[in-house]
């Protein structure tokens, strides 16, 4: 598979790489986060990598694990920090569009989400 990304980071992403991932409103969500950070040379909503939800995308997962979650679209994401070794546990909530299935949401440990760190309300 060919890495389409032409940037360093996921919201770095153009709106059209970002639709191949997420749902619409997601993609949006994460291209205007972007933005604001870009424009304002600061942290806007997000202060971690999304897809890993860790501040550094880039320490490293060690024994990457994934596992059918409880609810139809759920995905369980386990893996280890490499640099602390700290286990984490991400749900990943995928959506089928008529594109196919796409990213609607991740929950973080202790419940927090993606969508409403970026303020889309449910």
């Amino acid at each position: 598979m060919v890495n389409s990304w032409n940037a360093n980071t996921l919201s770095d992403q153009p709106q059209a790489i970002l639709k191949k991932y997420f749902t619409p409103q997601l993609a949006a969500a994460l291209r205007a986060d972007s933005k604001c950070a870009a424009d304002n040379h600061d942290i806007c909503a997000l202060e971690y990598s999304p897809i890993w939800g860790v501040p550094d995308a880039g320490v490293g997962a060690l024994g990457l694990k994934l596992d059918v979650g409880a609810k139809p679209g759920s995905v369980l994401v386990h893996y280890k920090v490499a640099s602390t070794g700290r286990l984490v546990e991400l749900r990943y909530q995928l959506v089928k569009l008529p594109v196919g299935w796409r990213i609607a949401d991740i929950i973080y440990p202790g419940g927090v989400s993606l969508r409403s760190d970026l303020g889309i309300a449910e």
